[in-house]
């Protein structure tokens, strides 16, 4: 074998160690990062930024769609979510938006306090059925119908929903002199909503027009017209502390079609199924969640009538129900 020249060994050995340091060097990063049952994430390599992993600790969006007994609910549970070392946040939006995006792929929004169910579109329900949205395992009875606000002889004239098609009684809820009376058929993307506006588009019915805007600019509406003394003819529903503020009269039911919606409905705190992935402990507390009627009639009347701000509501209420509260989320078995 034909030997190296003089000095030239040292350089050969030096130089193949050398390439082997350099490759283990550049193979460490992918060799580590593929190792099983380390549990440890590979570092980034500079000028990297790593994605913070989707875990507990990542922001849980509460929507509060701006009815009372929500936006206390709401509270309620940024508290409670809390104490569990959930991150919260609590988003003042539009009930469909808030349930349209609990539906999206990637959710912006994660949980509705307050959902009704009945009250919810057909693709909402559906969500609901496929297991997209989750629901409390406990809900309250809410109930609705068609309202009134007497005034000016209405309570004499006006008996049942069909006397709202004489163009005398019609005249009493005329407010802008177009010769049709005006009734606030609920917010958009309501079940009640929808079939109200099909109810009043029927041949016949052209005396009263329907009007679909949010509630908390139908309760300033209510306000006004109550202190001015005029009637007000509008779609309600209970528990709401405006029956505990003004003598209303339950008119009748919703004339439903389809059978779409209910007299009676079931009101749930919602939530997206993504939320099961980003924070196991907030599912958990979210499906226990039980309130009772009583309790957001309170909510209602203590934010509507007393002017009381929600976080105060729910701090209260937390305070006085700390063993109810307990048993969310806890394990079973």
């Amino acid at each position: 074998m034909e030997s190296l020249p003089p000095g030239r060994g040292f350089n050969a050995f030096y130089l193949g160690t050398a390439s082997l340091v350099i490759l283990a060097i550049v193979l460490m990063p992918t060799a580590f990062s593929d190792e099983i049952g380390t549990g440890t994430a590979a570092a980034p390599r500079p000028g990297e930024v790593q994605a913070a992993p989707e875990t507990e600790h990542a922001t849980v969006t509460i929507a509060d769609p701006g009815w009372s007994g929500a936006s206390v609910t709401a509270e309620i549970l940024r508290d409670v979510l809390g104490e569990a070392d959930v991150t919260v946040e609590i988003e003042t939006m539009d009930h469909v938006d808030a349930v349209a995006g609990m539906g999206a792929e990637e959710p912006p929004v994660q949980v509705h306090p307050d959902l009704w169910l009945q009250n919810q579109g057909v693709a909402v329900r559906e969500w609901v059925t496929s297991g997209k949205i989750h629901l409390s395992e406990h809900s309250y009875t809410g109930s609705q119908g068609i309202y009134v606000l007497d005034a000016g002889g209405s309570e004499e004239l006006l008996r049942t929903t069909d006397d709202l098609f004489d163009p005398e009684v019609a005249a009493l809820f005329d407010t802008d002199g177009d010769g049709a009376g005006e009734m606030w058929i609920g917010p958009r993307g309501w079940a009640s909503t929808v079939n109200l506006d099909a109810w009043l588009e029927e041949g016949g019915h052209e005396s009263i027009e329907g009007e679909t805007y949010s509630a908390t600019i139908f309760k300033a509406r209510l306000d006004q017209e109550a202190s001015a003394g005029r009637p007000l003819l509008f779609y309600g529903y209970e528990p709401d502390g405006i029956h505990e503020r003004f003598a209303l009269r339950r008119l009748g039911p919703i004339p439903w079609e389809h059978e779409q919606g209910a007299e009676n409905v079931e009101v749930h705190v919602a939530w997206a199924a993504a939320l099961e992935r980003m924070s196991p402990p907030a599912a958990r507390i979210l499906r226990d969640v039980e309130l009772t009627d009583q309790d957001v009639s309170g909510f209602i009347a203590a934010v509507e009538h007393d002017g009381r701000e929600p976080e105060a509501v729910a701090e209260q209420w937390l305070a006085e129900n700390e063993d109810r509260v307990a048993d969310w989320g806890r394990p079973t078995g």
